[in-house]
């Protein structure tokens, strides 16, 4: 608990705080932390096991919407690639970018059935838990496991895309990609975030791996190689990995609506130019900017 608690008090720094300390450096908002106390948080990284995640200021705006759970899975195909954040996490406040977190949907008894992978020696030992309707895949503190769509929805925001664009990846490809994405069970959550590894994954990492028609792109942050769950979202505007828009739903405090393709890059467009104010990069917002708009 005390790597969380020096992880959450390091909000209170100025915003300008960079990985030494000297304001004059290239801007970079990813960055926003102290070197030290990034070093600090990964010798102890035992102790965010658990406790990063479970620490909220508020549940998520979709938490609980039976509603948008059942709009989700009547959209949702095998291989579908989902992106969420909770602005109420401790862990919204860690991570870079305005997405938080990633994973993928695997698919039901009747739509694995229609793959011809229901019977496959890799699905069979997880009947009982899609069947119970464990029916996505994650990368968390508990390790590579399944979950219900209702317990991604602990968002805000909750986007679902599908790879190879609108009319998504054909029917082996799905097989391959659900096959891919299970394969990787059990596996242990990457705290250090290295997209070089693959013995541990982080969220991000999973699909990355699972799906490499993403082709999301690896960022240099603290001197590793990562990749940011932002990219996932940005991805659906980059001609050059086919990301079909699906749905992107907003929760407030009076429920929630499904938004356009366009009010979604309008928000990524919008956050990351506050991120690079916060950072202190203000020559650097309007290039943001057209790169995100460019891309779309």
């Amino acid at each position: 608990m005390a790597i969380v608690v020096a992880m959450a008090s390091v909000l209170l720094l100025p915003a300008c705080t960079t990985t030494s300390g000297d304001c004059s450096l290239p801007c970079n908002p990813d960055e926003r932390f102290p070197a030290g106390l990034v070093r600090f948080a990964e010798k102890h990284v035992d102790a965010l096991d658990g406790a990063g995640p479970s620490i909220r200021l508020r549940r998520g705006r979709l938490e609980g919407s039976v509603e948008a759970a059942e709009y989700v899975s009547e959209l949702a195909r095998p291989g579908d690639v989902m992106a969420t954040t909770n602005r109420g996490a401790l862990t919204a406040q860690l991570i870079p970018g305005y997405f938080t977190h990633t994973a993928a949907y695997v698919g039901t008894e009747r739509q694995l059935r229609a793959l011809g992978i229901w019977d496959h020696r890799a699905v069979r030992p997880l009947h009982a838990e899609i069947r119970a309707g464990k029916v996505a895949i994650e990368a968390t503190g508990e390790g590579v496991h399944l979950s219900p769509v209702a317990k991604l929805l602990d968002a805000d925001r909750f986007l679902l895309a599908r790879p190879g664009g609108t009319d998504g990846l054909s029917a082996e490809r799905r097989r391959d990609v659900v096959l891919a994405l299970i394969s990787r069970l059990g596996l242990p959550f990457d705290y250090h975030f290295d997209a070089t590894t693959s013995g541990a994954l982080f969220c991000v990492e999973l699909l990355q791996r699972s799906i490499p028609e993403l082709k999301l792109p690896n960022e240099t942050i603290y001197g590793r190689p990562t990749i940011k769950p932002v990219s996932l979202a940005e991805a659906v505007f980059r001609p050059s990995a086919p990301l079909g828009f699906v749905v992107y739903l907003k929760g407030d405090k009076d429920g929630f609506q499904g938004v356009s393709r366009e009010d979604l890059q309008k928000e990524l467009i919008d956050a990351r130019a506050r991120e690079l104010q916060r950072a202190g990069c203000g020559g650097e917002v309007e290039g943001g900017k057209k790169a995100l708009k460019s891309a779309g």
